[in-house]
């Protein structure tokens, strides 16, 4: 098991975070700060995540704005920095799908950028914000041939409203199982492709290089800052938003399709296990090992604004979408020591307070 160093004996860190005026990147940025390390902050502030600027940025980090990729002070800002958060990233399976260039640009190119400027610097760790994207559908169990993968589900079942995952051997019924990490990545998107890239490059840079290296692979994670309007940020917000618009939520498919949502308290956990652990070159899932499915999770949403908008199930699907998603968190839990401690409703009902007090300055 790999070596977890002790907390009361860690020195103050000089610690860049990118994106780390974003979702994810904030909340760990006020824990860095909150256990006493230097930190510096490169954002673009991208539109789409922030239509205001930001009002929760933490007054005791530094923050520089512009694009990772061709950011001009990059070089000094890297000057004296011991472990770089890597958070920065383009994100949205679907708009990928149309975007290409800006998402091979704005993640790939990024982290290029990145690590080149890392080959002269004092960086000994480098923690990437990775995905469960590049999985795909993952492994699933069928009764006569044992475990299969699927696929892509075809556009003709899921036009005949058969939406769950059939054998690719003999067409029968199946039922999903946790994805490991041992799993093979199977790209359906743009988006997808450029997490499992830099994941690739980072782990790369690390064995020429020398230095520590760890992707932590996010399941479907949720909590208070996430874009509240954004279409491309997830099932929840959009739920919340709807709801406060006074429309339905919208269910696609027929609402059975499941994910593994984690909190951004355990994922910023996560990270802080990973930076105090003497770990190279290795790759965790972040996630909970619990699955929900998007109906359930709309009732929930519901239930707790108090509202009688019903979810609506609309039958429609989105090609390239995923029917099952659910982690096998073991590796994380054994290694990292990582434990998921926030239940769905109570980390759902975080984000609703949070989402009430700023729904009318949503950043």
């Amino acid at each position: 098991m790999p070596k977890l160093k002790n907390k009361n004996k860690m020195k103050s860190k000089k610690i860049l975070v990118t994106g780390g005026a974003g979702f994810i990147g904030s909340h760990l940025v006020d824990r860095l700060v909150n256990e006493g390390h230097n930190v510096v902050v490169i954002d673009s502030l991208e539109k789409q995540v922030h239509k205001h600027f930001p009002n929760y940025l933490n007054p005791k980090a530094d923050y520089y704005f512009g694009r990772l990729e061709d950011h001009p002070l990059l070089g000094s800002i890297l000057d004296g920095v011991e472990v770089i958060f890597h958070c920065a990233s383009k994100v949205g399976v679907s708009q990928s799908q149309y975007e290409i260039q800006d998402f091979i640009n704005a993640n790939i190119g990024a982290t290029a950028s990145l690590l080149q400027k890392c080959i002269k610097s004092s960086v000994k760790k480098i923690i990437f914000s990775g995905s469960m994207a590049p999985y795909g559908e993952g492994p699933h169990l069928c009764s006569e041939h044992n475990i299969v993968y699927p696929g892509t589900r075809p556009v003709s079942n899921m036009s005949k409203k058969i939406f769950e995952c059939k054998c690719p051997s003999c067409n029968k019924p199946t039922t999903n199982m946790p994805i490991d990490e041992e799993q093979n990545f199977s790209g359906l998107s743009y988006y997808a492709i450029t997490k499992q890239t830099q994941e690739s490059m980072i782990h790369l840079f690390g064995r020429i290089y020398g230095i520590e290296t760890i992707s932590l692979r996010y399941f479907s994670a949720y909590g208070s800052r996430q874009t509240i309007g954004n279409s491309y940020a997830g099932p929840i917000p959009i739920f919340i938003e709807r709801i406060f618009n006074k429309e339905h939520p919208l269910v696609f498919e027929d609402g059975g399709q499941t994910r593994d949502f984690v909190h951004v308290s355990d994922v910023v956990n996560a990270n802080l296990l990973a930076m105090n652990a003497d770990i190279s070159q290795k790759s965790y899932n972040i996630g909970t090992g619990k699955k929900t499915s998007i109906l359930e999770l709309a009732n929930e949403v519901c239930n707790l604004m108090k509202t009688d908008l019903n979810p609506l199930v609309t039958n429609e699907f989105r090609v390239g979408d995923i029917r099952h998603s659910l982690a096998d968190i073991s590796k994380a839990e054994n290694e990292l020591r990582y434990k998921p401690l926030v239940s769905l409703r109570e980390g759902l009902k975080e984000v609703l307070e949070w989402a009430k007090d700023k729904s009318k300055n949503i950043c």
